[in-house]
């Protein structure tokens, strides 16, 4: 089910800190014998960031949770209530993507981000790259004008959270959700979510691995 996919797949990219020196073949024993990096394992406490545009209307029907509104806005799966909340806040006729250029993260200070979390106890940060409804915390080569570079914010949100997190001494990841709300190289099935990636080879060549190559060769560490 939908739950499920999003928890096993879409942290594509977790622990930059370590570089991929092993070899895997496209098999689950072989991706299962990866072992569990040691400072995961000793690391009891880290900070995950789950930001994007869903921030902008920050609307939720009460027991679900705010970041799945364009799902809910393209299905009505709440019972029609982001739809409702949507056409009488926004209009119904608003596309989502707008709230992109209305994304401004004025209060945006990663280094004092980075100091609070250490500060916390936190050993580790794990940051949203890219959510399910598209919308890229950085320069996508995929996402021409609805990433917070070339839109909104107009700053490289992963990048310079990487770089605060690093300088506090912090271990950073990435969480990257592979699949896209309302792509139409994706088709979605409302009852049961995306269709399964067999005959979608544009969307995983030119959005999912384009985007995570991106992410891992712009953001790895140099460990």
């Amino acid at each position: 089910d939908m739950s499920k996919l999003s928890l096993s797949s879409a942290i594509a990219v977790a622990c930059m800190h370590l570089a991929c020196s092993a070899t895997y073949k496209p098999t689950w024993e072989s991706l299962d014998s990866r072992p569990i990096p040691e400072w995961f394992d000793d690391s009891k406490f880290g900070i995950f960031i789950h930001w994007g545009i869903f921030s902008v209307p920050a609307w939720a029907k009460e027991g679900t949770i705010a970041e799945w509104y364009y799902q809910r806005l393209l299905t009505g799966s709440d019972g029609n209530a982001t739809r409702e909340f949507h056409a009488q806040t926004y209009g119904a006729d608003f596309p989502y993507d707008v709230f992109g250029s209305m994304f401004k993260a004025e209060l945006w200070d990663p280094a004092q981000w980075a100091d609070l979390f250490k500060s916390a106890g936190a050993k580790y940060v794990v940051f949203t790259s890219k959510h399910c409804d598209g919308w890229a915390n950085w320069k996508s080569p995929a996402k021409w004008n609805y990433n917070s570079v070339d839109s909104g914010p107009t700053r490289d949100l992963v990048g310079e959270l990487t770089n605060a997190t690093r300088a506090a001494g912090l271990i950073m990841g990435l969480y990257y959700c592979n699949i896209e709300w309302g792509n139409p190289l994706l088709p979605w099935d409302n009852e049961h979510g995306p269709v399964p990636y067999s005959g979608q080879e544009k969307y995983v060549e030119e959005v999912f691995l384009a985007e995570l190559m991106d992410i891992v060769q712009k953001y790895r560490s140099e460990e």
